[in-house]
């Protein structure tokens, strides 16, 4: 039943740059996970001169499921960020089941403009 409503995304490393400038090649690749996907907000952004739109998604991953801040997340295509680190449900709690694995729930965050 849950399968409707999970859709691929895609994690892989930011970009990063040496002192010279020059692209740092990743070791660590692209890793795809069926995770759920909600809308937050769309909001436009019109400051002198410019307009703009940023889009935030709240993405629920698997158990396990490896992100930080220099995470780029790839949602139907389009290229997000992590906005900040993932909420550690496991934190200050112990799980009533020991099989439990609470998802890894973060907010992804996109510009345009």
């Amino acid at each position: 039943m849950l399968e409707k409503y999970v859709e691929p995304v895609t994690f892989r490393r930011a970009l990063q740059f040496d002192d010279d400038g020059f692209p740092i090649p990743d070791e660590g690749g692209e890793v795809t996970v069926s995770c759920r996907v909600q809308p937050l907000v769309l909001d436009e952004d019109t400051g002198r001169d410019r307009d703009g739109t940023f889009t935030e998604l709240r993405v629920f991953a698997p158990a396990g499921t490896s992100v930080d801040s220099e995470t780029v997340v790839v949602i139907r295509g389009d290229e997000y960020r992590v906005e900040a680190p993932p909420h550690d449900w496991h934190q200050y709690r112990r799980a009533a089941l020991s099989s439990h694995r609470p998802s890894v729930v973060f907010v992804a965050k996109r510009g345009v403009g």
